[in-house]
């Protein structure tokens, strides 16, 4: 089961909530979009994939985040465009060429 946080309470999220609910395999939740209410819920809860609206993905929380808790992947959605902005926290030290080119290719 992948452990997947959903954060707000927009219609949006709410949506994703009830599609992704029939999807096998995943294990959903959904907490408040305030920043503490998120980073409590991962400490405790410890979700692999954490989706959100792409506004607060672009803030200087969501990079903490990352830092914090390096195997977690944001899927943040912009509904204006319809896009989908992916990020994960994966960090190589000293990297090589062929490090670069795995994660240009992943």
């Amino acid at each position: 089961m992948r452990r997947i946080l959903l954060c707000g309470n927009s219609l949006l999220i709410s949506g994703l909530l009830a599609s992704l609910q029939v999807a096998p395999g995943l294990e959903l939740q959904l907490v408040d979009a305030r920043p503490e209410d998120i980073r409590e819920r991962i400490t405790t809860w410890q979700p692999e994939v954490i989706i959100l609206e792409a506004g607060l993905l672009r803030s200087a929380f969501s990079l903490s985040l990352l830092e914090d808790f390096p195997w977690l992947k944001l899927i943040g959605i912009e509904i204006e465009d319809n896009h989908l902005l992916v990020f994960s926290g994966s960090s190589s030290h000293e990297p090589t060429p062929e490090d670069l080119l795995q994660v240009i290719n992943a």
